[in-house]
């Protein structure tokens, strides 16, 4: 039994059919006599003023203690170095290092030397150690699965993100929160990213078809499926006209829109120019400098935030005042005060089945950018929607390792049905059924204890009466609390039962729909029950914090993080801050040398080679890709054809055809309400997926073996330009042990480079199974391997296939897409015309074959990304080398020394004598405690 849903209104005392039980809402006891309910409240003693009485009245008061409202700040970090107490003492010594260097600059002196000038801008960089990009997280799931609310409790801060009555939220749009902006004042910020005229001009045309193609292009041949969702489009469409163009009188209303459009129903080019016009209206009369199309805001405090920001999201226009969310692309919200915005972006998403394609456009886009996705669904149902497993089988790959389902509203339902349903569904119930038992017995413990109380408070009032019922009750106080403790756990021992139950069930169903047994991810989360904590409500039926999971949610979100930010300290000691301290050393005791250009010629040969390298690495890299990509996915169309062809066939026999034509019309991804999305051109192009697999993963493999060997021979050319250095005289007097530990320090800033290469490449190209990027902060799957094998905007095969389709859809032709006049006439038999293009389609030759162009488009994409990445590591191994060759230059004096350097040299190299032994401790205890978290 994997739905467990049963409303409910009170629940039992016990497993009996007895007549006591809990009102739940104000935690009573309820005696049934006679058919009647007659809640047992506790006996005051009487009014009658006397000190005996009013002493028995204390006693009874006090019982119950809501408690403080729960901080999440109060939660100890994870188990990480990233998150270790010393780092704060690490961190300031070597930052403090930085700024006594640049109090030295400031105060020893004017010196306006080129060189000088050099290492204050070098410093300032240095000021403070740079954080990490924050990992984005991406949320996915439909209306009221609790997205909003979880969103809330993750950061810890209630009513960030509203639901709102209406259902209607900021997640009609892509919705980012993170970390302050760099220049934010208040609390909350908001800048709301709109889409572009032409995007804009897209939207508004789908929705006027969307609205006539309902209304005035019916056709006979639609699916009841296909029926509803033309009719919920062209609502759609008619409320977006009235929330974006309410100042004008012909959109007043739903009414007056229905009938202003119907009345251009002859002309609706002009009818979408004219909407266009009012859009552009709206867009460049916002007060904004420059960015027609940005929109920013701040707000102090919750009620400024969402008065403020409200607006720019509100679903419907309000006093006149236009509903801008239709034209909105993004927002990102900066929050101060937040945990885990500090290390983490979230960005609430629309669903990828919204009904307007620039809408799910816009999330696949967005989906690109993001580290990680989570798929939030109501626990009541996370199995039996079959879109979370969908969604999950789909992305799984892509985010492997960062992808997960939250079950909402593990509290909901948690009565004696759900009991059974867990029962009949082979659940171990034993702990929960004992803790009932424990209730049940308590709680008759507690009626004799009453009836005792009743008994011996019949009596006058007395010091002997207040003696012998004094300890009558304090037991009672002590059997209360052990019973409002037992059904506690026995709430949350069903709660976790459940959950147990449904990840199970989760497992159980995508062992079926993925070709690997998957590390499956799963929380289970409470966001009511949290909400409670935060206001410091409960009762007897209230899960404590842990029991709600968001703590184990937030620190596990918070692990994730911790990699990137200590990587980025290591970067900065190890790398920047050691070259810049080294730098200075060696600048201080220059000294000048016969030979200095022959010298500075040695420094330079290694960087010589970094353009050549760069070259060899990418032409052979090219012509691998052509070979694996282009060429074989040429050599393969006609066979790739032949299966295609042979599914689309299939489909011919087994479906119905107004099915048939209904996937034709909607680019052969369609589904029902009996059957999930499916795509054809996924399915056609499945063969060719698995034979490219091998292929992808060759080029991968190469790829990960020459970056690693064009890093391994740059830096044996450092070290063995050091030597060379060494072998000549001039070279005696100076330095070269310090010139040493600074090449050092280079050769991690070189390793840093591949690294930042590679990981960027395995964003965009790897496979997961092929990736081996060590300390990698971001292994999943490429974004280019999913435009190569899924059917969405940006697919190669997609591209490939859509003019064939549109030729389906043109054949009956509509108000605004003429029937083209090289068509065959209308009439019976469009299917089967359609199905025989579609088959002629599939079967062209090379070049025009779909397969072949798809493999054109995707060898093109990856030798353009592969050339991007490559020049990004180009650039940042020229300023290494750079930087090495500056450093030397500085250490060898030209022969007539710049007398205005001579105090600030003085100065330093004393600082510096004092600061290395601060600055190698720090070091030392770096690695210190990261020994400490080496399992």
């Amino acid at each position: 039994m994997d739905s467990l849903f049963i409303p409910h209104k009170r629940k039992k005392v016990d497993d009996d059919d007895d007549d006591e039980y809990i009102d739940v809402e104000h935690d009573k006891k309820i005696k049934i006599e006679d058919g009647k309910e007659i809640k047992i409240e506790d006996d005051d003693d009487e009014k009658d003023g006397s000190e005996v009485a009013d002493g028995d009245d204390e006693l009874m008061e006090g019982d119950g203690d809501d408690g403080l409202p729960y901080d999440g700040s109060m939660e100890q970090f994870p188990k990480h170095a990233a998150f270790d107490p010393e780092l704060a003492d690490i961190k300031n010594a070597l930052t403090s290092t930085v700024k006594e260097v640049l109090a030295i600059f400031r105060s020893a002196g004017q010196c306006d030397s080129d060189r000088m000038e050099s290492f204050k801008r070098r410093a300032a960089a240095l000021e403070s150690i740079p954080k990490p990009p924050p990992l984005k997280i991406a949320f996915l799931g439909g209306a009221g699965e609790g997205k909003s609310s979880l969103l809330n409790a993750l950061v810890d801060i209630p009513g960030l993100a509203r639901s709102g009555a209406t259902g209607n939220t900021c997640t009609c749009v892509a919705t980012e929160y993170g970390a302050a902006f760099p220049h934010q004042k208040k609390k909350y910020a908001a800048k709301v990213q709109y889409y572009d005229l032409d995007a804009v001009r897209e939207l508004l045309s789908e929705h006027v078809i969307s609205y006539f193609g309902y209304w005035y292009e019916f056709d006979s041949s639609w699916t009841d499926d296909e029926r509803f969702e033309m009719q919920l489009k062209a609502v759609t469409a008619v409320k977006t006209f009235v929330a974006l163009f309410c100042r004008e009188s012909s959109f007043k209303s739903e009414e007056a829109a229905e009938k202003f459009l119907d009345a251009h129903k002859a002309s609706p080019d002009d009818l979408i120019i004219r909407m266009y016009g009012w859009a552009q209206e709206l867009l460049t009369a916002k007060p904004e400098e420059g960015e027609p199309s940005m929109d920013y805001c701040e707000a102090a405090d919750d009620k400024e935030y969402h008065r403020t920001i409200g607006p720019l999201l509100s679903p419907v226009a309000q006093d006149k005042t236009p509903a801008l969310w239709p034209l909105v692309k993004q927002v990102t919200i900066g929050v101060k005060e937040s945990r885990v915005l500090k290390f983490l972006t979230i960005a609430d998403l629309p669903g990828i089945t919204d009904t307007n394609q620039v809408k799910v456009n816009a999330t696949h886009d967005h989906l690109r950018t993001c580290d990680g996705l989570w798929l939030v669904a109501k626990i009541t149902r996370a199995i039996e929607d079959t879109t979370v497993s969908a969604m999950y089988a789909r992305y799984e790959e892509r985010f492997r390792g960062r992808i997960g389902i939250i079950c909402t509203q593990t509290d909901a339902n948690a009565d004696r049905d759900l009991v059974r349903g867990l029962e009949e569904a082979k659940v171990d119930m034993k702990a929960y059924n004992k803790l009932r038992q424990q209730v049940k017995s308590t709680g008759g413990e507690i009626s004799q204890l009453k009836g005792k109380i009743r008994s011996r408070m019949s009596a006058q009032a007395s010091k002997e009466r207040t003696r012998k019922v004094k300890p009558l009750k304090a037991e009672l106080s002590r059997l209360e609390l052990k019973r409002n403790t037992l059904q506690q756990s026995s709430f949350a021992t069903l709660v976790s039962a459940r959950s147990e139950h449904v990840i199970g069930g989760l497992k159980r169903e995508l062992a079926g729909r993925l070709e690997h047994k998957p590390e499956l991810l799963v929380f289970c989360v409470s966001n009511k029950h949290y909400a409670n904590l935060k206001e410091g409500e409960g009762g007897v039926d209230q899960l404590k914090p842990n029991e709600t999971g968001i703590p184990g949610l937030r620190s596990y979100v918070l692990s994730l993080a911790a990699p990137g930010e200590l990587q980025a300290l290591e970067d900065y000691a190890k790398h920047h801050l050691t070259v810049f301290l080294k730098s200075i050393e060696l600048w201080v005791i220059s000294r000048h040398v016969e030979g200095k250009d022959e010298l500075l010629e040695i420094v330079g040969e290694p960087h010589a080679t970094v353009n050549a390298k760069i070259k060899i690495y990418l032409d052979d890299f090219q012509d691998l890709v052509q070979g694996q990509i282009h060429n074989q996915g040429a050599r393969l169309a006609s066979k790739h054809a032949e299966q295609a062809v042979a599914i689309f066939e299939k489909k011919r026999r087994e479906k119905h055809g107004a099915t048939i034509k209904a996937f034709m019309r909607k680019s052969g991804k369609y589904k029902t309400s009996s059957c999930p999305q499916e795509s054809w051109n996924e399915q056609f192009l499945d063969t060719a997926t698995r034979s490219m697999k091998p292929r992808w993963n060759k080029i991968n493999k190469w790829q990960a073996e020459s970056t690693q060997k064009m890093q391994k021979e740059l830096i044996e050319q450092v070290w063995d330009m050091l030597d060379a250095l060494q072998e000549r005289k001039p070279t005696k007097v100076l330095d070269m042990d310090n010139f040493a530990q600074m090449l050092k320090g280079e050769e991690t800033g070189i390793a840093n480079a591949f690294r930042d290469h590679n990981i960027k490449y395995a964003h965009e190209m790897r496979f997961v199974s092929s990736l081996n990027v060590e300390n990698a902060t971001n292994n999943n799957d490429s974004n280019l391997k999913l435009d190569c094998t899924q059917d969405r905007h940006t697919g190669f095969f997609y591209q490939a296939m859509e003019p064939a389709y549109a030729d389906c859809r043109a054949d009956s032709g509509t108000l605004l897409s003429p029937r083209p006049a090289s068509l065959p006439c209308p009439g019976p038999g469009t299917t089967a015309r359609c199905s025989d293009l579609l088959t002629k389609h599939l079967n062209k030759k090379p070049p025009e074959s779909p397969f072949a162009q798809a493999a054109s488009m995707a060898t093109a994409s990856i030798i353009d990304n592969a050339q991007t990445q490559a020049n990004g590591l180009q650039d940042t191994l020229d300023a290494i080398f750079e930087d090495i060759y500056n450093h030397f230059d500085g250490m060898v004096d030209s022969e007539v020394a710049n007398a205005g350097e001579q105090p600030m040299k003085k100065v330093l190299k004393e600082y510096v004598n004092e600061a290395k032994p601060k600055f190698e401790k720090a070091l030392a205890d770096l690695e210190r405690v990261k020994e400490k978290y080496v399992a």
